[in-house]
């Protein structure tokens, strides 16, 4: 770098007054096409991820924003939790809020790189075309096919909202250095970086791009990054210390193997270099589908590169591209900084750090930029130097671009809104999942699973068979096909089942006490109170397992044994339990002492069962008729009217009353 060179600010004045109207009129077309490829995206299902929410919601009422402050991704879950707050779980109300994040980031891109080209102090590009070509290339990004993952699948608004606050931090650094309040902007530069962290960690190399933006586009030398902004990236190198508060390098850098892990060191099943190998396919692939998005894929069934001979000609691709970036931002800043964001926007999930999905296409949103800009300043470069050639005239220039963007564009749109129909059902998706990986066991247990909430429990039950048939170790897939056999009516198949997932998971007391639930139901009680033995000496103070094994004793006619579990239950049951189940216990052990004639201790337990859950109708009748046995008519007759309160079609408690009343009646 010569010293020769002035130390200011390379900031060349743009004309706004011809633009603005211009500005303008391409910020609304923007809008229009992104809105047109992504109308049909509104009534999109909730899918794989999404199901976080609704378990939020059904667990705890809401995805509430005490969770979200409590989370990696706070900003994200905060917008979850107004979604649920004002419209639950309609799916409408998300997919808005994500459309509307998508939009704002096509502006921000627009701005961005028209204002990058302005401020480049050896453009030769007249502002309106500037505008133009800014237009074209958020354009393309907008309606792209590859970014419906992130705008369409509910929850990777993660992604697009971390890509709206990465593009905000650089657009405002831009702004800082044109204009006549370079604090504000400043200050909303790292504003922008701190929101983006608290979105998604991969904002971590933000501050990265920053510095490297600010000195190819806004300064003429390192010296001058330095000297005049170091406060700036001071302050956004402190965004780093928002994810350090939020725990993520502390989970990353975990190096305990651990099986829930997703994301880190900790990751088994996958070493460093194997996934750094691995994601040299992925990078390919992702750059494959940005320039022709044929066959998208929301779950990959990508293989784990065990050496670099399964990825040498692609690990040999990307390392040149890398090399050519760093060469090309030494030499030509500007191009260079295009090529390395969209290594730097890809660096936290396709680097060593293992992550247990190690391809989706969510992670090249903000990539994207890179490759729309870089392919239309190109295509405007060759129109350019055509024209100079005389191979075409300069008024047919315009509209052959114009053209051309058109036809692209439409195009890419038009994949979009085909896309989006994928994504309207569960059943859609994950068929096209299985169009593309027919042996994707996961992809087949989860279109099972979109059957069986559609209440087609047989294609449900085909696909799980499928599925075991792929991998017989599945215990989600052993359990789901158990469930669905039950919902068929056929318990002792699902006892089966459920013993099978019990082998794979012997520390799991639901799977022990769902067998022994089903082979109750199937009337193999002997079988059924093994499988709750088993059950019981994982958490002996689970009381639904005493009460099975109660009434398959009761059925074998076993009454002492039966009371005697019953009570064993009641009695190590943790504080924490239900109070409904506490009284369905007592409910089985009052039928059961009434059994034996113990009517007093009968009577005492219904009333423990009517004490612990008031809305037991059968409970309250059970204790009127014991009452009625021991003569205790009026008692009884107040607790048959009980039953009816709850349930005023309850047969039992209304022959029951009726036949007292005309008895007292008669007596009266």
């Amino acid at each position: 770098m010569s010293d020769a060179r002035p130390e200011v600010p390379f900031v060349k004045p743009i004309d706004t007054q011809p633009t603005r109207p211009m500005v303008f009129f391409a910020g609304v077309i923007l809008v229009a096409a992104v809105m047109a490829a992504y109308a049909n995206s509104f009534s999109g299902a909730m899918l794989l991820d999404d199901n976080l929410i609704v378990a939020a919601s059904q667990t705890k009422g809401a995805f509430s924003l005490d969770d979200a402050m409590e989370s990696a991704r706070p900003v994200v879950d905060a917008s979850f939790a107004l979604n649920h707050a004002i419209g639950g779980l309609n799916p409408w109300g998300y997919h808005a809020v994500n459309l509307t994040i998508h939009l704002l980031a096509t502006l921000v891109l627009f701005g961005l790189v028209r204002r990058s080209v302005d401020v480049s102090p050896t453009s030769s590009i007249d502002p309106r075309i500037s505008v133009g070509l800014a237009f074209t290339a958020a354009l393309l990004w907008g309606v792209h096919p590859l970014q419906t993952e992130s705008v369409t699948y509910i929850i990777q608004r993660g992604e697009s909202m971390m890509g709206l606050f990465y593009l905000l931090t650089l657009y405002c650094l831009a702004r800082s250095s044109a204009s006549g309040m370079p604090v504000t902007w400043q200050v909303a530069t790292a504003a922008f970086c701190a929101m983006g962290m608290a979105s998604k960690p991969v904002m971590v190399t933000a501050p990265i791009a920053a510095i490297l933006y600010d000195r190819a586009f806004l300064l003429s030398s390192w010296r001058e990054v330095f000297t005049r902004r170091w406060k700036l990236h001071i302050a956004l190198a402190g965004t780093w210390l928002v994810l350090a508060a939020l725990g993520v390098f502390g989970s990353i850098l975990e190096s305990s193997p651990k099986e829930n892990v997703t994301v880190g060191f900790a990751v088994s099943g996958i070493t460093p270099m194997q996934y750094l190998l691995t994601q040299a396919g992925v990078i390919v692939q992702y750059l494959r589908l940005a320039i022709w998005p044929d066959a998208l894929c929301l779950d990959y069934q990508w293989p784990v590169a065990k050496s670099l001979a399964y990825v040498a000609w692609q690990s040999a691709i990307v390392a040149a591209m890398v090399a050519a970036s760093i060469l090309l931002y030494l030499r030509r800043p500007r191009l260079g900084f295009v090529c390395i964001a969209f290594f730097l926007a890809l660096l936290p999930t396709s680097s060593f750090v293992p992550i247990t999905d190690v391809i989706f296409e969510h992670r090249v949103y903000l990539s994207l930029a890179s490759v729309t800009v870089l392919t239309v300043f190109a295509a405007h470069w060759i129109l350019k130097s055509l024209q100079r050639a005389g191979l075409i005239l300069p008024a047919a220039a315009h509209p052959i671009g114009a053209g051309l963007v058109f036809i692209v564009a439409a195009s890419l749109a038009a994949r979009t809104h085909m896309r989006n129909k994928d994504y309207q059902s569960a059943v859609g998706m994950w068929t096209s999942v299985l169009d593309r990986f027919p042996d994707h066991a996961r992809a087949r247990n989860n279109l099972a699973v979109a059957y069986y909430e559609r209440g087609e429990y047989h294609k449900a039950a085909d696909e799980f068979e499928a599925a075991l048939r792929i991998d017989p170790n599945n215990a989600k897939a052993r359990t789901n096909a158990a469930q669905t056999r039950a919902e068929l009516g056929d318990s002792l198949a699902a006892a089966r089942e459920y013993g099978k997932a019990a082998r794979l998971q012997p520390e799991s007391w639901t799977a022990a006490f769902n067998q022994g639930n089903e082979y109750y139901g199937a009337g193999r009680d002997p079988e059924a109170i093994e499988a709750m033995t088993a059950a019981k000496s994982i958490d002996p103070t689970e009381i639904e397992a005493y009460i099975v094994t109660g009434n398959a004793l009761t059925r074998m006619n076993r009454i002492d044994e039966a009371i005697a579990e019953l009570q064993d239950g009641i009695q190590l049951a943790r504080p924490g339990t239900p109070p409904a189940i506490l009284a369905k216990a007592h409910f089985n052990l009052a039928n059961t002492l009434f059994r034996q004639n113990r009517r007093p201790e009968a009577i005492e337990a219904y009333r423990e069962a009517v004490r612990l859950d008031p809305g037991h109708y059968a409970a309250h009748y059970g204790l009127g008729w014991a009452l009625q046995s021991e003569g205790r008519i009026g008692e009884a007759l107040d607790a048959y009217r009980a039953s009816l309160n709850i349930k005023p079609d309850y047969e039992p408690a209304l022959k029951n009353l009726e036949t007292l009343s005309r008895l007292r009646e008669g007596g009266g």
